[in-house]
């Protein structure tokens, strides 16, 4: 019978693999660094309302309706500042836009644009799902 051997020693450098669950939540979550697809996406569709607002703006100001061009492009920079902190996962960002996007659900339901109670609505649960990733 050949004696009972020791366990082998581990590498010099390197400790023994542990199942450390800090080092996997670590490693899990440069993985979930970045805006996800969803995000990008309502970004994306945002940045064609900022476009629609800066050249609405702009027609305002031509039928010489400055004051309420004013409003317009304020709401428009407003818009593609909150835009960039989604993009930037900021937490104020995700405030703002459930704010934002909850009021514009009721407005919906109020005025009868089902489809867009829809998409409001829809937009709101996805970003209450990855709320988690905001800093």
């Amino acid at each position: 019978m050949c004696p009972p051997s020791s366990p082998p020693s581990p590498p010099s450098g390197d400790p023994w693999p542990t199942d450390d669950s800090s080092t996997r939540s670590r490693s899990s979550s440069r993985s979930n660094k970045g805006a996800p697809l969803g995000l990008l996406i309502i970004v994306g569709i945002g940045f064609l309302g900022v476009l629609v607002g800066l050249f609405g703006s702009l027609a305002l100001i031509g039928e010489g309706e400055g004051g309420l061009a004013t409003i317009v492009l304020a709401l428009t920079v407003l818009e593609a500042t909150v835009l960039v902190g989604l993009l930037g996962l900021r937490y104020w960002a995700l405030v703002v836009a459930l704010v934002v996007y909850s009021f514009g659900a009721l407005l919906d339901l109020l005025m009868g644009s089902f489809l867009g109670l829809i998409v409001s609505i829809i937009i709101v649960g996805y970003l209450l799902s990855i709320s988690g990733r905001f800093e």
